[in-house]
């Protein structure tokens, strides 16, 4: 995992321009308010999952997408192609408790 952290210090890991919303695209950022709650929740998440033993890739796109969030309103990224483009509802299955039992309440109706 050293060798995750190492990329990550650099700053040439990740080039968030990708996530750019195009001129002419329905921009829909979210609050400042909302911004820091997603941040502060996916901060938290990036934790849970490794203590439960994720992979380097997948702390890699959880970080990914931490920083698209992070630097939403200033670049105007969009966090939506961001979630599904790195799969983060993957991730929020397999390694949230929260999922797992909304889950199994789904199951038992």
């Amino acid at each position: 995992m050293n060798e995750l952290f190492k990329s990550w210090a650099t700053g040439k890991h990740f080039d968030e321009t990708v996530y750019t919303y195009k001129e002419g695209d329905m921009i829909q950022l979210p609050t400042e308010e909302q911004r820091k709650n997603d941040v502060g929740e996916m901060s938290m998440f990036i934790v849970e999952m490794a203590s439960k033993g994720a992979t380097e890739e997948e702390l890699d796109r959880a970080i990914k997408y931490s920083i698209v969030l992070m630097d939403c309103i200033k670049k105007n990224l969009d966090v939506n192609k961001a979630f599904a483009e790195l799969n983060i509802i993957e991730l929020y299955f397999k390694y949230s408790n929260e999922a797992k039992e909304e889950t199994k309440a789904m199951a038992t109706k």
